[in-house]
């Protein structure tokens, strides 16, 4: 595993930069010396670092405003606290 993983890091500056068809090309190269293309994805993509991944809270944004929710929290209280479930 630890070769695993310096070969992915002596490809990992072309990988985060390259295009896709470049990036399949490294894929290609890790692949034809005997690593899986998914574990060799998984390994560049780990070796880019989490500066380059969205970090925590980024997700969807919020369907209603504050003011809303607690107004349907309210009636949802009110309506027995009904479930999707029944």
């Amino acid at each position: 595993m630890a070769t695993r993983k310096r070969l992915a890091n002596r490809f990992r500056a072309e990988y985060a930069k390259g295009t896709k068809k470049q990036k399949g090309e490294v894929l290609d190269r890790l692949v034809a010396v005997g690593m899986g293309r998914s574990t060799a994805r998984r390994l560049l993509s780990q070796a880019v670092g989490s500066e380059e991944r969205p970090g925590p809270g980024r997700g969807r944004r919020p369907k209603y405003g504050e003011e809303t929710q607690r107004l349907l929290e309210r009636l949802w209280l009110l309506m027995g606290m009904p479930c999707g479930r029944t």
